[in-house]
């Protein structure tokens, strides 16, 4: 082997890996955190089906799987019914500095089995906070395959026979869907894996840019870099904003999250109707979390 070549397999070999960010989306009970172990390939997340308490804040892990570095948030079930509006906002803030600047793939997790009004509301919300260019990065994900399976189904069965709702959000998404067994074995969660992520690289290919972004995550951005001005010395990039993005979960002080939260506010106001806009200043200065 040349010099040349040598050092041409050692560049590749220590090449940065792609990082896909992704943040998971979906109501408690649909396997949003299974998912979430099943990509990182392990116990993560505090699963619904575990034993363990569910978690009401945003959790956050990185896994390498093959040459691509995953930096995952699992949102808390947002907008649930027993979870209040400030909570739900205070969680949106949190992902958001630790998806910043962007994630590449909002991944809503729908369990097969049932597609609700409340979770039609809870996209309705979703898409007034973030926009119309939300959907662009929006990849649906269904839990429950091993029900399919059972029934002799495919993906596209079920698809052909869905509420005239979700038939208009899978449009919205261009069709950017999977379905997923949590409970299957190893190999089969790796392929639903593997499926998942060949759906968000073929979308970021697509999308200019390639994640998400709006002036919220510019905000939360420029926090965490001038953050991170003060970390000189103290580890590589990547490590540097690993820590930073652990730190805003943990609720430190350094990330103004109130900042974050009132441009949340004013920006989800703002994209109501005017008696809409009313109503929601009335409740959000009722709540006082501003």
């Amino acid at each position: 082997m040349s010099a040349g070549t040598s050092a041409s397999l050692l560049a590749c070999f220590f090449a940065e890996k792609q990082v896909i960010r992704i943040v998971l989306l979906g109501r408690t009970g649909n396997g949003k955190s299974s998912v979430g172990n099943s990509i990182s390939e392990s116990k993560a997340f505090k699963s619904e089906i575990s034993c363990e308490s569910i978690t009401k804040q945003c959790q956050y892990h990185v896994a390498d799987f093959y040459d691509i570095r995953l930096e995952i948030v699992d949102t808390p079930g947002l907008f649930d019914t027993e979870t209040t509006q400030e909570e739900s906002i205070k969680e949106i803030a949190s992902c958001i500095g630790a998806s910043a600047p962007g994630p590449h793939a909002f991944v809503l997790v729908l369990n097969i089995n049932r597609f609700t009004k409340e979770e039609e509301q809870t996209v309705d919300t979703l898409s007034q906070l973030f926009g119309d260019k939300f959907f662009s990065y929006v990849v649906i994900l269904f839990t429950g395959k091993d029900g399919l399976i059972r029934n002799g189904k495919s993906l596209e069965d079920f698809i052909a026979k869905v509420p005239d709702y979700l038939r208009g959000l899978l449009d919205k998404c261009k069709n950017r869907c999977t379905a997923i067994d949590n409970t299957g074995t190893q190999e089969k969660q790796k392929t639903g894996v593997n499926e998942l992520l060949t759906l968000i690289q073929t979308m970021m290919k697509e999308n200019e840019p390639e994640y998400y972004t709006n002036e919220i995550y510019l905000k939360a951005e420029e926090m965490i870099v001038e953050h991170e001005k003060d970390k000189d010395g103290l580890g590589d990039k990547s490590n540097k904003r690993h820590n930073s993005r652990i730190g805003i979960i943990n609720g430190d002080s350094w990330f103004k999250k109130e900042d974050i939260i009132k441009m949340i506010k004013d920006m989800y106001i703002a994209s109501l109707p005017f008696i809409g806009r009313m109503v929601f200043q009335a409740l959000f200065n009722k709540l006082n979390i501003f």
